[in-house]
């Protein structure tokens, strides 16, 4: 088990690395609508899947021949349309709103009905998903080695070798469903081609995985709704704000592997240590912003280190949500307080939109109504005591103050230039 923590952790240096290269590879602006379609990306592969891997492995763990009945047929079709559904529907945003070629990355959302990751987590092969990512990441890195002594990296062909990248993880997990897992790829095709498909079915299954998804979905938007609402206006607060989400992107990984690791143990009290790690790693990463920018992602980006940095405080933001869904499916899951959030999202969503158009648009506007969203959101957090939202609120929000701090401070910027200077010199 140790030797698959390892491996899951040069995982996440991996990734780290890969984002490190492409910021180094594009310009600031392509790097920035890199990021926004990624954030976008994030949303339609979530409703491509429905939320049905979660529903499938709690199956496949009561019955080992779920894959092969009525019921994971029928689930497979849904897949299969909601996926060419966001394929469609994707490709025409990212026509009418992203400067950048997101056709191949469109491609992944096609494989939905390939994720199998529910039968290698269900037979206790789990360790397995962790090997795939890993020599999917060595292809994803192999690539762009090939692109830079070659044609170079640029926006466009990042994209395909995001395809790549995605496309051998599912040919990695399947063929470790088939050797580990005893998959019968024959016998399970055979099954849905003669499942007779009716729309009473295929209703069937939306309407029982409806409640799971919305709430998926809306822990999902929570987090990053400013962005696409952004597109709507021209403004750099967007660029600014869907880079600053990538770079949280650095730690948000490590949090969540914390969580995924201490899974069987999901309380209240592993929130705020897990809140608490993130806010910490977050502060520091405030604090010398200058410095991290300039050694992961280069000079290019450390001029606006200050305009990044203002965002930070969603990375213990993005883990207490991550934490949340996993809490409430464990204990009990009520549909009625998404039902409610959803309704005060919405209304937050017209607001933001309203201040934006009359009165502009600015990276500390942007930073308050999020802060706004955070705060509500965790007082509003029903599931948790009065004491345990509070001190949430102050980890997420630390942050923040810190930000402030340095930014009317004399002291700390002349440190990091200091560092900065040291570490130009050392080059």
């Amino acid at each position: 088990m140790i030797f698959y923590s390892i491996i899951e952790i040069f995982n996440k240096i991996i990734g780290v690395l890969i984002l490190a290269i492409i910021a180094r590879s594009l310009s600031a602006e392509a790097f920035a609508q890199y990021s926004i379609a990624m954030v976008v990306f994030s949303y339609f592969m979530e409703f491509s899947l429905f939320s049905f891997p979660t529903r499938n492995l709690v199956d496949y763990h009561s019955e080992s021949d779920f894959i092969y009945n009525d019921v994971f047929a029928s689930r497979q079709f849904v897949t299969l349309s909601l996926s060419l559904i966001s394929f469609l529907i994707f490709n025409f945003f990212a026509f009418l709103y992203l400067d950048i070629n997101a056709f191949p990355l469109s491609f992944v959302l096609l494989l939905g009905a390939l994720n199998l990751d529910f039968i290698l987590y269900g037979s206790g092969n789990g360790k397995l998903i962790v090997v795939s990512r890993f020599f999917s990441q060595l292809v994803f890195l192999g690539l762009i080695y090939l692109c830079s002594i070659s044609v170079g990296v640029n926006e466009n062909n990042i994209m395909f070798m995001q395809f790549f990248n995605s496309f051998a993880l599912t040919i990695l997990i399947l063929i470790f469903a088939v050797e580990k897992c005893q998959l019968d790829i024959v016998r399970a095709t055979k099954h849905m081609s003669i499942f007779k498909y009716t729309t009473e079915k295929y209703l069937t299954q939306i309407s029982s995985q409806f409640k799971v998804f919305m709430s998926k979905i809306f822990l999902a938007l929570i987090v990053t709704v400013e962005l696409p609402l952004l597109l709507l206006f021209d403004n750099s607060a967007k660029d600014i704000f869907s880079v600053s989400y990538r770079f949280a992107l650095i730690v948000l990984p490590f949090t969540i592997f914390f969580l995924n690791t201490n899974i069987n143990s999901v309380s209240e009290k592993h929130l705020v240590s897990n809140s608490i790690f993130a806010s910490i790693f977050s502060c520091v990463f405030v604090f010398l912003s200058p410095v991290f920018i300039f050694l992961l992602f280069g000079e290019a980006y450390v001029k606006a280190a200050d305009n990044y940095s203002i965002f930070f405080f969603i990375i213990p933001f993005q883990a207490i949500v991550n934490y949340v869904f996993y809490f409430a499916l464990k204990n009990d899951f009520d549909f009625v307080f998404y039902q409610k959030m959803w309704v005060l999202f919405g209304f937050y969503c017209l607001v933001f939109v309203a201040v934006v158009f009359y009165f502009g648009v600015s990276t500390d506007l942007v930073a308050a109504f999020i802060l706004f969203k955070v705060i509500f959101s965790l007082i509003s957090l029903k599931f948790f005591s009065l004491k345990t939202r509070i001190v949430l609120l102050i980890f997420v929000s630390l942050p923040l103050i810190v930000y402030y701090l340095v930014k009317f401070s004399t002291a700390i910027p002349y440190l990091n230039g200091m560092l900065l200077n040291v570490i130009s010199n050392v080059r």
